[in-house]
């Protein structure tokens, strides 16, 4: 018979059965049912705020007829059998009280048992907090705090001998002071493990919706505490997914896509960590679940703990392959070498054959879920970044609160050193790093970086490193064309048609001409969907270009193949003269991230329609979540040789910014024109080949702006250049500017020279203050661009001294000038740790003897003072280093001029006094 419950609004009066007290409560909403009673939400007569839960003893075998209130029992002796087992669930619950173990999770009650309506009442207080059904879990951090809680109190119980068999959110209470500690209802429904075992339990007191499979089937000899483990792991599971675990989630290979407000920010670890909990809780299979309770709550205390620490975590960069065909015995060749215990694996090929869009998709079938990577780290290589300076680079969550207890002072090379140790500690076994692009002669000491990484290396290369794959946990595959059938499906999505007989045929001739490439396959099927023409005419158009093979002899690609065909179809293109401007605008902008939006900005471009057809023709690349414009590297030379981006060719460019002048707002904490842009660009014109008196124009821009810059705000224009993860580097906008002077030589010398020797002392100085140690080469690339300006001053700085034998030896000239203000950092010169800057010290050691001997001569006492000073500071650099010896004595002598001899002081005379002078004279 179904059981009634009490009406909600009803007053129920009840008498404590030891005191004989009178109470009235209120009823109000029915909040459950079990084997052995009815569950209501109550509060006192007269006091609504004093809730309570009030259990009412209502078997539901034989169940009572409710005639109004009173309860009618068919049999008495079944009233005192279910009176009986319910007044045994309330001395089970004092008893808990009472033990030390478990009295802190069991509900206060301050009422006995009560009788009213011909049955007993058990009364437990609400006013302590909020049932879990009922409150809100706002974060992870909470609903892991109150699972780690339930999991102890539930462990605590069975350490006594019980089982709970009853837990859901309606049975535990939240406490209003503190959140992340609970304390349970309906200990009647406990029982004791003993009596499973020797099957003397009369009945089970269960809820099916949070009930392991083994409890709702009631097999009896499989109920142990790994059924409380399920039922742990279902609350938890409905805290954070917003519903009730289905059949689908006990399966042993159930997914879970874990989205919504609670994951956003989350640190992909977090997710793999609870997909653990969730297969090692609420699996169907009693022994796929933890042991014990103890083993639960570690692998809770680990999932708290990526929440709580707030550790910085790699963000996943990797975009999906929108047309990709074939490959699929590479696919597993690569994972299947990442299985067997390989760190990095190198593909090297052809420019345009595949190769990064192969590493793509093997990111993306390999991420996510059950995959073998919670995170994929895409990072293009530029020549002139070390491999720390582009993994520093990398999208990087929570790295402001690393860097939040640093010092103001700490310098910028310093931070970028801690943000690139942040991201190694970031990464792990289920991390990829996809290096692309890294077209290097020899790796060096970037190998031993890509090595100790603690994760999955991918990289991609036109260089063949087989040599270096010959380690142990290294391997090369070299990626060819792809067959032809796979080549005429992936001209087929591009061209957005399907091939008849006849087109396949004249479309085997298209692909032997062009070396069955990839990437012109698909431009060719871009092409001729934007053109409207048939494949017969794209073959005809393309032949008549000059530059194609017409046939190959070995019928195999080459580095010259690719060439001469990609000219041939840049030629068929025939680009407009606004079409040629935009790829122009974009050469020069490639590799700073500029977007889409910024583009009319920085071209002064009427609209966007040239640059979206480009795009959609495939000569101009939109990639990233940003958006961010880009050449493909073959394209990138191809613009670079074929239409010469300059001055002169970009002159709508040079209109917008030829007038710029730089001004920082203090307010909005911001330029007017990024200078890494404004400068990036003339940089780039300024090393363009054959860019004539343009080439030199933009040197001069250059020049100019950078000291503007410098003479607006010289403090923010370093904090622009220098800060982390921007592109370009500080690095890369300096070299241009080098290999500039190092063509044109003495053109524009004084100005040149010292704007790079600005730059030079700014770059010195960051890494100064990074005191970074020979054998880490942390600033590799930062030493090599101040190893070629040493290099270009050492040759000018010799030409000086060779071209002032006339001159005075104390004449401050601009070179030496240039020198101090490269090299001279904080009161001493750097290490002179390269072959140039070794060699342009000895110069400047040798130009200052002579300003030492023409001032001794001349007791000059304050100016040798201050020379030998100086040399004192290049002996210890050179000291640093162990090199030259011989200059330590000389130096030493130098200190004191009592101890040199006339014919000493005779080597140390200017070049110019004659022959005949006397120092005594």
């Amino acid at each position: 018979m179904e059981r009634v419950f009490l009406r909600s609004g009803t007053k129920l009066l009840v008498t404590e059965l030891a005191s004989k007290n009178q109470y009235a409560f209120i009823i109000g909403q029915q909040i459950g049912q079990g084997a052995n009673c009815l569950v209501y939400e109550a509060y006192r007569d007269g006091s609504p705020k004093h809730r309570v839960r009030i259990k009412e003893c209502y078997p539901a075998r034989q169940a009572p007829i409710r005639e109004g209130q009173e309860l009618r029992w068919l049999d008495e002796s079944q009233r005192e059998k279910a009176l009986e087992h319910f007044q045994e669930g309330f001395n089970r619950q004092r008893h808990f009280q009472s033990v030390e173990e478990t009295g802190n999770a069991a509900i206060h009650m301050p009422l006995e048992m009560c009788e009213a309506n011909n049955t007993h009442y058990m009364i437990m207080e609400l006013d302590y907090g909020k049932t879990l059904d009922r409150y809100k879990v706002s974060t992870l951090e909470e609903a892991f705090a109150i699972t780690k809680a339930l999991a102890g109190t539930i462990g605590r119980y069975h350490s006594l001998g019980f089982l709970h068999l009853d837990i859901k959110p309606e049975n535990i209470l939240v406490l209003r002071e503190a959140p992340n500690a609970i304390k349970l209802f309906d200990l009647d429904s406990v029982v004791c493990k003993k009596d499973i075992q020797e099957g003397t339990l009369p009945v089970l007191s269960y809820s099916p919706r949070w009930a392991a499979p083994e409890l709702r089937g009631e097999m009896i000899s499989q109920i142990s505490e790994q059924t409380d483990i399920y039922s742990i792991g279902a609350v938890l599971f409905w805290m954070v997914m917003g519903r009730e675990p289905g059949c689908d989630d006990r399966s042993i290979f159930a997914e879970w896509e874990f989205e919504g407000p609670l994951f956003n920010s989350q640190n992909p670890q977090l997710k793999r960590a609870l997909r653990h909990i969730f297969h090692h809780t609420l699996c169907c299979r009693v022994a796929c679940r933890f042991e014990n309770a103890d083993t639960l709550t570690e692998k809770l205390d680990e999932a708290l703990k990526l929440v709580r620490e707030k550790k910085p975590y790699l963000l996943s960069n990797v975009e999906h392959v929108a047309r990709f065909i074939g490959r699929e015995k590479e696919l597993e060749r690569i994972r299947a070498s990442f299985v067997n215990g390989k760190k990095v694996v190198i593909l090297s090929g052809f420019g345009g054959i595949g190769k990064s869009t192969l590493a793509k998709q093997y990111a993306w079938e390999n991420y996510g879920p059950h995959a073998l990577y919670d995170t994929v780290s895409f990072c293009r290589y530029r020549k002139l970044a070390s491999i720390n300076g582009l993994l520093a680079d990398l999208p990087l969550q929570n790295a402001e609160m690393d860097t939040q207890s640093e010092q103001d002072t700490q310098s910028q090379t310093g931070k970028t050193t801690k943000r690139f140790r942040a991201v190694c500690s970031a990464m792990n076994e289920h991390t990829l790093l996809i290096l692309d692009n890294y077209d290097v002669d020899l790796p060096g000491e970037d190998w031993e970086k890509l090595m100790s990484l603690p994760c999955h290396v991918l990289v991609t290369t036109r260089t063949d490193f087989s040599d270096w794959a010959g380690e142990q946990q290294v391997v090369q595959y070299n990626v060819d064309v792809l067959e032809e059938p796979e080549l005429f499906q992936l001209f087929e999505k591009n061209a957005g048609t399907h091939l008849d007989e006849t087109d396949a045929h004249v479309l085997h001739d298209v692909l032997g001409a062009v070396g069955y490439h990839t990437l012109m396959t698909e431009l060719l099927g871009k092409q001729l969907a934007a053109s409207g023409i048939s494949v017969e005419q794209m073959k005809a158009n393309l032949f008549d270009q000059k530059e194609i093979i017409r046939y190959q002899k070995d019928g195999r690609t080459n580095a010259e193949t690719i060439r001469q065909g990609l000219e041939a179809l840049f030629s068929m293109a025939r680009f407009t003269s606004e079409e040629q401007n935009a790829m122009r605008y974009v050469w020069t902008l490639s590799g700073i991230g500029v977007q889409k939006q910024d583009y009319r900005h920085w071209t002064s471009s009427a609209d966007l329609n040239t640059l979206n057809r480009l795009i959609h023709l495939g000569w101009v690349q939109e990639s990233g979540e940003k958006g961010s414009l880009d050449l493909h590297p073959l394209i990138f030379e191809m613009v670079q040789q074929q239409l010469k981006p300059n001055r002169d060719s970009c002159r709508g460019m040079v209109n917008h910014i030829c007038g710029i002048s730089p001004r920082y707002d203090e307010e909005r904490g911001k330029w007017n024109y990024d200078p890494r842009i404004v400068l990036w660009i003339y940089s780039r014109w300024a090393i363009q080949r054959n860019g004539g008196i343009w080439a030199t124009f933009a040197a001069k821009r250059f020049i100019s702006l950078f000291d503007q810059y410098k003479s607006e705000n010289e403090e923010e224009l370093w904090n622009s250049l220098f800060e982390c993860g921007q592109e370009p580097s500080p690095v890369v906008l300096f070299e241009p500017l080098v290999e500039f002077v190092k063509q044109k030589r003495h053109q524009f010398l004084l100005d040149g020279l010292m704007v790079m020797a600005q730059y030079c002392r700014t770059m010195i100085a960051y890494e100064y203050m990074f005191t970074w140690e020979a054998q880490d080469k942390e600033f590799f690339e930062l030493r090599r661009a101040i190893n070629a300006a040493a290099e270009l001053f050492a040759k000018m700085y010799q030409e000086y001294l060779a071209e002032s034998k006339n001159a005075s030896p104390t004449a401050k000239e601009a070179l030496d000038d240039v020198v101090d203000a490269a090299f001279h950092v904080d009161g001493q010169y750097i290490i002179p740790n390269t072959p140039a800057l070794h060699k342009l010290y000895c110069l400047k050691y040798e130009q200052l003897k002579h300003c030492w001997a023409h001032a001794f001569c001349f007791d000059l006492n304050s100016e040798r003072g201050e020379i030998e000073e100086r040399m004192r500071w290049l002996v210890d650099a050179f000291q640093d280093v162990g090199q030259d010896s011989s200059m330590y004595l000389n130096s030493d002598k130098l200190y004191c001029r009592q101890n040199l001899t006339p014919q000493e002081l005779w080597e140390y005379r200017p070049s110019e006094f004659p022959s005949d002078f006397k120092w005594d004279q």
